[in-house]
């Protein structure tokens, strides 16, 4: 589905359908990223890329239907992207952007493994992973920012902090 509603947005030699294998005790599989890649107009070498992923895990004790984990891991971060796939397109940036929906995360980082091993990094300068970033599980209304350790990275977390306070939003945040 998220494969044929980015190929409406975005045109196809912009899409990879990156497939790897992956194995349980039982049998090999093989597993899909969808990419999409939008060139940067002045800094095209010079990569930043906004992730999801795709799975999910199975409810093992409750109802399923009740506490829906896809839900919030990570069909919030799908829905994200797949608007930034709508929208994107309609602008140019500077750097490139890079939209990656993985698979396998909840499976050891399956898919975002398969992508490093197989993709060239060393242009990446900057990652967003919107991995549950619209779930509230006790309702404090604290927006989780994992900006890591590397000094370049401030600069994206400290953008949402600034959104946050400019916009006024009912959120507070842990940085």
């Amino acid at each position: 589905f998220v494969l044929e509603q980015v190929r409406q947005w975005v045109p196809e030699d912009q899409i990879e359908v990156d497939e790897y294998p992956y194995a349980d005790a039982e049998r090999t599989y093989t597993w899909k990223n969808l990419i999409v890649t939008l060139p940067g107009a002045t800094l095209p070498n010079e990569v930043i890329v906004l992730s999801a992923h795709l799975d999910s895990v199975v409810v093992r004790e409750g109802n399923a239907l009740e506490a829906a984990p896809g839900a919030n891991d990570n069909a919030v971060g799908v829905a994200a992207l797949m608007e930034a796939a709508r929208l994107f397109p309609a602008y140019r940036f500077e750097r490139t952007i890079r939209l990656i929906w993985f698979t396998g995360e909840e499976s050891n980082a399956a898919g975002s493994r398969s992508y490093v091993q197989d993709h060239p990094t060393e242009n990446i300068v900057a990652m967003l992973n919107l991995d549950m970033f619209g779930y509230d599980s006790n309702n404090d209304r604290c927006f989780e920012l994992h900006v890591g350790v590397n000094p370049a990275a401030d600069a994206v977390g400290q953008a949402f902090v600034q959104t946050i306070q400019q916009e006024e939003l009912d959120l507070h945040f842990d940085y």
